[in-house]
């Protein structure tokens, strides 16, 4: 019986705790890559408000893109904030 009121009691916690650490997490979006396409005009294009050599950078570092080799019509992950 003490285990079921100690299961009730941490539910509502841990659904507030999960709920909080969802908010805080970056939202991404995807762009497939056109010819002529560069990380910097992505970053630009995605994320007009932002640092296009942060936002770059990203761009690569997610999609393991180390020598700046964009492939037309690979889906590229984009981390937004």
């Amino acid at each position: 019986m003490w285990l079921a009121a100690a299961t009730i009691a941490v539910g509502p916690l841990g659904h507030a705790f999960s709920a909080g650490a969802t908010d805080r997490r970056p939202a991404i979006t995807r762009y497939v890559v056109r010819p002529g396409d560069t990380l910097w005009g992505i970053a630009r294009a995605t994320a007009p408000g932002e640092d296009p050599r942060i936002v770059a950078t990203r761009i690569a570092q997610v999609n393991a893109i180390s020598d700046g080799v964009l492939v037309p019509g690979r889906s590229l992950v984009v981390p937004l904030g």
